[in-house]
């Protein structure tokens, strides 16, 4: 063994490896719980309140009510149902009843949801933010279903709101305005006359500018969820512009030479509308760093991103 010299800097022992703590009370468990449904982390708020979901405590029923709200949230809205049916049958409190009502509202339920909603105690909505909550809920429904009062009463609301507190129904209200707009867009076709796809791609481009504006007041809501879905409803509808406008047909009186200059700028303006694809789905992820949300629909925009950015490199879909 060879000699260490005296001025060798000590030896230093291996760092031991660091575990997480568990978190330490109920409470504690719940706060991180709710942290993590902060964030879209549906998942992990599951595993925060999983210790407790058995407990036949006070602690027990608030973690189940969350572990139905994170079903919920993250779209699986069956087994979300089910689970506010069971929280019924334990205390049937106003949160629970209107959150059940709510997920029949998104299971496309309309009529159980809205006597679901007459099942609350007298008084309920009689304050201004639960009034628009309940306005609200009633046109995004409407909406839903096809009637056109539906968007008209949501229009009445978001441009004067009898109370900005509920920010979270303002923002439902306005990404269902959004996604109205760039459904109405995407059903506008180009395989028509000439004079119908110019109507129709001038009809498009206002409704995009719409959802454009929805968008950027939807964020100002800081409902980071609801603008997500924005920014994935803004995106696509950029993209599928783009492949439409592609696929339509070459006006029919041209020549060879004058179709094919046709096609040519066709395909510059084509690149530039999938390249405003990328840039909404680019916009978005970034939305979605800065607010540390994790979950759905980050996916889904990394998704459309990859997309459109294919489509712009290679020229095709």
């Amino acid at each position: 063994m060879q000699p260490v010299p005296p001025d060798a800097p000590p030896v230093e022992s291996a760092p031991a490896e660091v575990v997480p703590e568990a978190p330490a009370s109920a409470d504690e468990r719940l706060h991180l719980a709710r942290e993590r449904a902060r964030h879209g982390d549906w998942a992990g708020t599951r595993i925060m309140l999983e210790p407790l979901h058995a407990e036949a405590s006070p602690a027990g029923f608030t973690a189940r009510y969350l572990w139905a709200l994170s079903l919920e949230f993250e779209g699986s809205l069956d087994e979300a149902l089910a689970a506010y049916d069971v929280l019924l049958t334990e205390d049937p409190t106003d949160d629970v009843r209107f959150r059940r009502a709510e997920t029949l509202g998104k299971l496309g339920r309309y009529d159980e949801a809205r006597r679901a909603l007459r099942e609350l105690p007298a008084g309920a909505g009689d304050d201004a933010a639960d009034a628009v909550k309940l306005d609200v809920l009633e046109g995004v429904w409407a909406s839903r279903a096809g009637k056109s009062r539906g968007a008209r009463q949501l229009r009445a609301i978001v441009d004067a709101p009898a109370s900005m507190e509920p920010t979270f129904y303002l923002a439902e209200a306005r990404l269902t305005l959004l996604e109205r707009a760039t459904t109405t867009a995407n059903a506008l076709g180009f395989d028509v006359s000439e004079r119908r796809m110019a109507k129709n791609l001038e009809q498009r481009a206002a409704l995009v500018l719409e959802a454009e504006h929805e968008l950027a007041d939807l964020i100002r809501l800081d409902e980071t969820g609801a603008a997500l879905r924005g920014f994935v409803a803004v995106a696509g509808t950029y993209l599928d512009l783009g492949d439409d406008l592609r696929a339509g047909p070459v006006p029919p009186k041209l020549t060879d030479a004058q179709a094919s200059i046709y096609r040519d700028e066709l395909g510059q303006r084509v690149a530039q509308v999938w390249a405003k694809s990328s840039l909404y789905a680019d916009k978005g992820l970034e939305y979605a760093a800065r607010q540390d949300w994790i979950g759905e629909p980050v996916a889904t925009l990394a998704a459309v991103r990859a997309e459109a950015t294919s489509r712009v490199d290679g020229g095709a879909p």
